[in-house]
């Protein structure tokens, strides 16, 4: 899998780490069903942050650290609103988070 088409997939960030949570209460995911839909899953630390163009949306660089599923490249950019209230998730430098996509 090239690295835009992981980047392009949005990898939903933090959608694994709160178990049966995914970024706000409003929706419910189930880990395995998540990781068994994705191409790739794995668990990545947050290595820088920048907000996009628009400034709506916050875009993650993250390191991978082990893949879970399939094979990830190196680094992955990840995008996430950063509104709590519309289900983003906080992209923050340094967070280790699993991600799948």
């Amino acid at each position: 899998m090239s690295r835009s088409v992981v980047a392009a997939a949005a990898v939903v960030a933090g959608l694994l780490v709160a178990g049966d949570a995914f970024a706000c209460s409003c929706v419910r995911v189930d880990r395995a069903r998540v990781i068994a839909e994705a191409e790739v899953a794995f668990h990545g630390v947050i290595v820088d942050t920048h907000r996009s163009a628009d400034g709506r949306s916050v875009v993650a660089r993250v390191r991978v650290l082990a893949s879970i599923k399939g094979r990830p490249p190196r680094h992955v950019a990840v995008t996430s609103v950063d509104v709590p209230g519309l289900c983003g998730y906080p992209l923050r430098r340094g967070a280790e988070l699993d991600f799948a996509g």
